[in-house]
């Protein structure tokens, strides 16, 4: 329960700063907004009592901004968002865009200021604070059985005739590549515990998994005085987001290719599977994977679909190229069309999610 109200606060603060882009871009270009909705109707309840409305909705994987003439109606009122110039309505557009970019990056620069944890890239160079940490556990592995849990810090492995104590993740994968088939004794550090847990090192195994189902970084708690933080969680943000687009590209490369999707993909049901993991984990991975959605909704809200931010600028930089308004019932149909695929693509996702 405490996961659910979690990811319910972590998904209403990604939804509102979303919307807040759009609402106060909105109001600074003096467009109206005619309601202000956390979530898609059917409502819940409406309330306000001045132009703008604001409600609560029962479906709650989004949120909206009513603008006047969104649709390209109303074009001759001052107030309408159709009969301003293009630069004023492509900047309502993108702000939600924007203030998700934002946000993962003030949450990077309070990552980086308190610490925040990092793969250490650096191939054999000592760091004071980095252990060998499990990022993940195979399904039904001997880790699995053992008990072993994402976030785990591995300290040492050994059996009745040696040991190690694990500096890298070549020295723990070299140990139980040299004593399959047999059980071994991994030294385990759990938050503030220590403890062993007796593994058994398969010889027959997925490639994918390993011998004892576990895939592993040299992880650091990388910390910056608050000035640097910032310069550093903007980085971060930008690198991410280029990141993020070179995934989704070849995300859809693969589509096409061969039919399959490389890698998982998760609905809500997911995302708030990994909140409650990195809640766990501790307050420096939950504000790096919070940072982390933001910049992928900021992500998949700019490209160019229908239905999204994206796919109602690339209309609006059609007609600005062809200095010709198109056809507002056409578009309409389309981005109706469209909203409608990717709920149902949402709904298969989370079925996913699910089993």
């Amino acid at each position: 329960m405490f996961t659910v109200i979690l990811f319910i606060i972590v998904l209403i603060v990604l939804i509102l700063i979303h919307e807040i882009g759009h609402f106060f871009t909105a109001k600074f270009f003096g467009i109206k907004i005619e309601e202000f909705g956390l979530g898609f109707p059917p409502r819940i309840f409406i309330w306000g009592k001045g132009e703008t409305k604001y409600s609560l909705n029962y479906l709650p994987f989004g949120g909206f901004v009513k603008i006047k003439g969104e649709n390209g109606e109303k074009n001759k009122d001052l107030d309408s968002f159709s009969s301003r110039p293009f630069f004023q309505r492509s900047m309502v557009l993108v702000a939600g865009v924007f203030m998700n970019f934002l946000l993962a990056a003030i949450l990077f620069s309070v990552g980086f200021f308190i610490g925040l944890p990092t793969i250490d890239q650096e191939q054999g160079k000592e760091l004071q604070n980095a252990k060998v940490k499990i990022l993940q556990v195979a399904k039904e592995s001997p880790a699995e059985i053992a008990g072993l849990k994402s976030g785990d810090n591995i300290l040492e492995i050994k059996n009745t005739k040696s040991s190690i104590i694990i500096k890298n993740v070549e020295d723990a994968q070299n140990y139980v590549n040299e004593h399959k088939g047999e059980y071994i004794i991994l030294k385990i550090e759990r938050r503030e515990k220590i403890f062993e847990k007796e593994v058994l090192a398969r010889e027959n195994y997925k490639i994918n998994e390993g011998s004892i189902g576990i895939s592993l970084a040299k992880m650091e708690i990388v910390s910056y005085p608050w000035h640097l933080s910032l310069i550093q969680g903007f980085k971060k943000a930008v690198l991410t987001f280029v990141a993020i687009i070179v995934a989704i590209i070849i995300l859809i490369k693969d589509l096409i290719v061969s039919g399959e999707v490389s890698g998982d993909i998760v609905g809500p049901v997911g995302i708030a599977r990994l909140t409650g993991q990195f809640y766990y984990l501790g307050l420096s991975y939950l504000i790096s994977f919070v940072g982390i959605l933001s910049l992928n909704l900021a992500v998949l809200n700019i490209l160019p679909i229908p239905a999204l931010d994206g796919g109602r600028l690339f209309f609006a930089i059609i007609e600005k190229i062809r200095k010709k308004a198109i056809n507002k019932e056409v578009e309409e149909k389309i981005h109706g069309a469209f909203f409608i695929a990717l709920i149902l693509l949402l709904i298969i996702i989370t079925i996913g999610d699910i089993f």
